[in-house]
């Protein structure tokens, strides 16, 4: 079983809003919201995470990897 840290959920940063949708034994569902000068904090995922860009884009980075992400 994954041990969770909710540091970031629960961490307020400016042009940032996360809330929570939906929450189960195997699946959480958040809403990330982002201002457009906004920068996501750094940080490591204990499970696999999908992200869906329902406005505007955004560059993602992992593994020191550039994505460029656009609407849907």
């Amino acid at each position: 079983m994954y041990k969770i840290n909710n540091s970031i959920k629960e961490t307020k940063f400016n042009g940032l809003q996360i809330s929570k949708l939906a929450k189960t034994d195997t699946l959480e569902i958040l809403s990330i919201s982002m201002e457009k000068v906004a920068v996501f904090p750094k940080h490591s995922s204990p499970t696999d995470a999908q992200l869906v860009v329902l406005e505007g884009d955004i560059s993602f980075h992992i593994n020191n990897e550039i994505y460029s992400l656009k609407k849907q």
